[in-house]
């Protein structure tokens, strides 16, 4: 499935800080119609989903893609995971610095929507790692844009591309 373009393997970011993360990669539908699809899903049904924020994630996903696929600076994608279920959705490595985006369903998102962000690129900040830190996201349903907190952006999917774009400084604005 991945060969004909069905799926997309997303493999963990890790450069052994601390040898904690998981291996295992994540998949991903290319396609978050084909999805729903072969879940017995239609729009009233996906509203009361358990799957709900996959399929958001999915369509989020598709997106940064789509916008990637004619990036020049090829930007990569990873998520991570931790033996500790600490998670960052997508990992995007771009300019030698890493942007982090967590996907939420959500229209207004909250300090527990980031605060996972907030403690990795600080443990990635104190290890020395040669990647700096880029700027990070939280992809809501809310059409707002701006700053949650210092560091952490609002962003819907339609404004995809400012995720793949590096950041101008390692903390962009983190203390």
């Amino acid at each position: 499935m991945e060969t004909s373009g069905q799926i997309a393997l997303v493999e963990p970011w890790f450069r052994n800080f601390g040898k904690r993360i998981v291996k295992t990669p994540k998949l991903y539908f290319r396609d978050s119609g084909l999805l729903c699809r072969l879940l017995g899903l239609d729009a009233p049904s996906l509203a009361r989903s358990p799957f709900l924020g996959a399929v958001w994630e999915t369509f989020v996903f598709a997106e940064l893609r789509k916008l990637a696929a004619v990036d020049p600076r090829r930007p990569r994608f990873w998520y991570y995971r931790d033996v500790q279920a600490r998670e960052i959705d997508f990992v995007i490595e771009t300019g030698g610095r890493l942007n982090f985006v967590e996907v939420k369903w959500t229209e207004s998102p909250e300090p527990r929507d980031w605060a996972t962000i907030d403690k990795i690129s600080r443990e990635l900040a104190a290890s020395g790692a040669p990647e700096g830190n880029g700027r990070h996201w939280v992809v809501s349903r809310s059409l707002a844009t701006g700053m949650l907190a210092p560091g952490i952006h609002a962003a819907s999917p339609f404004e995809a591309k400012a995720l793949l774009e590096p950041a101008t400084s390692p903390w962009e604005g983190r203390t």
